[in-house]
């Protein structure tokens, strides 16, 4: 069997096979990598089942992206950590710990379950019908009956450039994303100043 594919229905074993609307994989155990691929026509996103991934709107990258993901991983991630606790990733990548991942894909949408020392953490992945945005929603549950802390990142690269520009010097390139954290919307805003 050279590929194996996780259905709500239970295991199914072909040479060809091709995720339903109802796919979920256990990630790290299929041989070839999940991608799946959501737009609108204007805002697109590639993601793949170990939570690596690309934004592009209007030709333009919005993250940073490596041109194998799989060797090396680069996209939006989110980490959680309990007090005096290990970070983990929601998603497989990009630290591929030991802890339990799942990814499901439907036809709209990515979502990732991890689950490690008490924490479960989801998070799906869409992109809006009518506007040019993705949304990801983030839930994290407490299986344990004491009260816990803990701190959640997320990590991404901006880089609202054409690929090609932005890595033909990175570095350079990096020099002109601006950030700034807006408190009374709660809002992060990234921006590109004109290039020199």
């Amino acid at each position: 069997c050279r590929t194996l594919a996780w259905t709500r229905r239970g295991a199914r074993c072909g040479a060809r096979w091709q995720p339903g609307p109802d796919t979920a994989l256990g990630v790290g155990l299929s041989p070839l990598p999940g991608v799946l691929l959501l737009s609108n026509g204007e805002f697109s996103t590639a993601v793949t089942d170990g939570g690596s991934g690309l934004s592009k709107w209007n030709g333009l990258d919005l993250n940073a992206h490596k041109r194998d993901l799989l060797l090396d991983p680069s996209g939006v991630y989110v980490l959680l950590k309990e007090s005096g606790g290990t970070a983990f990733s929601v998603t497989a990548d990009p630290l591929r710990d030991h802890v339990a991942h799942r990814a499901e894909f439907t036809s709209a949408s990515a979502v990732f379950t991890a689950v490690n020392a008490g924490l479960e953490a989801a998070m799906s992945v869409s992109v809006h019908g009518r506007i040019p945005a993705e949304v990801r929603v983030i839930k994290i549950g407490n299986t344990e009956r004491r009260k816990k802390d803990a701190e959640m990142l997320i990590y991404l690269e901006p880089v609202l450039r054409d690929y090609r520009e932005h890595y033909a010097h990175p570095a350079f390139s990096d020099l002109f994303v601006m950030c700034e954290y807006r408190e009374a919307e709660k809002c992060l805003l990234v921006w590109r100043r004109g290039d020199v």
